[in-house]
């Protein structure tokens, strides 16, 4: 059965979400797990706020290099984050990331 990572992420100062859906294989989940548990402890400002992954020209304070390049899963995570557009070449924060096992196509044209 196919699996999917789901990213949600934050690509401007507008709270204008994007999203990106790949296949990923459970081998890849184990590489990335890591990851993603310093991307949930990431730490917050005093209103519970925080960037949690700069890139592109988001970059304010750390970029998601600096945070997390040292940890083995961060270039095969990188691949699934999504880029944001023409306007806001970049992400900072990560909002949820979710995996699928399932997926049911209602409707193809």
């Amino acid at each position: 059965m196919k699996k999917y990572i789901i990213i949600k992420a934050d690509d401007g100062n507008n709270f204008d979400y994007i999203t990106s859906i790949n296949e990923i294989t459970d081998e890849q989940i184990k590489i990335i797990k890591p990851v993603i548990e310093a991307i949930k402890n990431a730490p917050k400002d005093k209103h519970g706020r925080g960037h949690n992954y700069e890139t592109g020209e988001m970059i304010d304070k750390a970029g998601a290099k600096m945070l997390y390049g040292h940890l083995k899963g961060f270039k095969t995570f990188n691949e699934f984050v999504p880029r944001g557009d023409e306007n806001y070449p970049g992400i900072h924060t990560i909002k949820n990331i979710m995996i699928v096992s399932e997926v049911e196509v209602l409707f193809k044209n």
